[in-house]
């Protein structure tokens, strides 16, 4: 999302909001902190940070699709 244009954003800026507003309060704390930490230490109590891209792949792909990026 920080290499997406301005006006791209505020376009997908409520499509990420309804999409993070149907998980529980907890999830979105720990979504937030892993986010918050990615990079560096992973939280207290945290599962790994490593993605699962296979499962992750077909989000990756729509994702992609609605930015207009080309995904192989």
């Amino acid at each position: 999302m920080a290499r997406v244009d301005e006006p791209t954003f505020d376009d997908l800026l409520p499509l990420l909001r309804r999409t993070f507003s149907r998980h529980e309060r907890a999830d979105r704390r720990r979504l937030g902190e892993r986010l918050r930490h990615r990079g560096g230490a992973a939280p207290a109590g945290s599962a790994s940070l490593e993605p699962d891209l296979e499962r992750a792949l077909p989000a990756l792909r729509r994702t992609a699709a609605l930015l207009g990026v080309e995904v192989p």
